[in-house]
């Protein structure tokens, strides 16, 4: 029997495409995607911001279990040339001011490892649109600046990004 999602923010989340690592692992990706729902939730109630974020974390991550617990595979995760990675969990923030202690608290699967991912990515974002404030398409600076290409930067995929962040906000 199909049954319908009352939440919006629920339906949109386990609606987005399983990443290819993960598709033989249907329990992990259904307990997941609602750590990353809940997560969400309790760190924003704006629907701009959950979409951002929701956005974010499909491109930069697809959502993969294994980066979201920061077991990355060799060629994911920001890797540099010694083979360090710098990213890390489902938006692929870099430690940047964080201290070593709050930037191992982002490790983990768990509801409150996933919460102070969201939070540290959130600020990231509200920094970004602060940043760019004044800009014609606060969606494409703000995305353009998270991914440290400036308010006015561009890069490969960046339309798609800010359209999926549109039809994100529209559905919550």
């Amino acid at each position: 029997m199909l049954r319908l999602i009352a939440d919006p923010l629920l339906a949109i989340v386990l609606a987005l495409p399983v990443h290819h690592d993960d598709r033989d692992k249907g329990a992990d990706v259904f307990v997941q995607r609602h750590v990353i729902a809940e997560a969400i939730r309790a760190e924003t109630k704006v629907r701009s911001e959950r979409a951002m974020l929701l956005t974010i974390a499909h491109f930069e991550s697809g959502l993969s279990i294994d980066v979201h617990r920061n077991e990355c595979p060799r060629w994911a995760c920001d890797v540099d040339r010694n083979g360090v990675h710098r990213a890390r969990g489902l938006y692929q923030t870099w430690q940047n001011w964080l201290t070593d202690a709050e930037w191992n608290a982002l490790i983990g699967l768990d509801l409150e490892a996933t919460k102070r991912q969201t939070r540290y990515a959130l600020r990231l974002i509200r920094g970004a649109y602060r940043l760019c404030r004044g800009e014609t398409d606060w969606r494409r600076s703000t995305l353009s600046a998270y991914a440290g290409r400036g308010c006015s930067g561009t890069f490969k995929g960046l339309d798609e990004r800010v359209a999926m962040a549109r039809r994100i906000e529209a559905r919550l």
